[in-house]
């Protein structure tokens, strides 16, 4: 008796290339290195450190100023983003 949740190895493959989706890896790539050139280097020299988990932009800043100034900013600062790189890759940003 066979069992039916076997899978073949070409399966298996295809769903984990699926699940790390590498088009939307690079788009998150490129938002985290082109940072200071689609906010500015005034900006860029206040970010400490910036990453993207899921959907969402995580933005660590030296400064409690900036940080107020970009929260209020944020819709704005998404639109840019999804402009420049496509809707479906940040919907969301968070400063810290």
């Amino acid at each position: 008796m066979r069992n039916k949740n076997i899978r073949t190895i070409k399966d298996i493959i295809q769903s984990y290339i699926e699940d790390i989706d590498p088009d939307k890896r690079l788009v998150k790539a490129k938002i985290i290195n082109l940072w200071s050139e689609t906010m500015g280097e005034t900006i860029a020299k206040r970010t400490k450190k910036i990453y993207i988990i899921q959907k969402t932009l995580f933005v660590h800043l030296d400064s409690a100023i900036v940080k107020s100034e970009l929260y209020y900013m944020r819709q704005a600062i998404l639109e840019k983003i999804s402009a420049k790189f496509g809707k479906d890759i940040v919907d969301k940003i968070i400063f810290k």
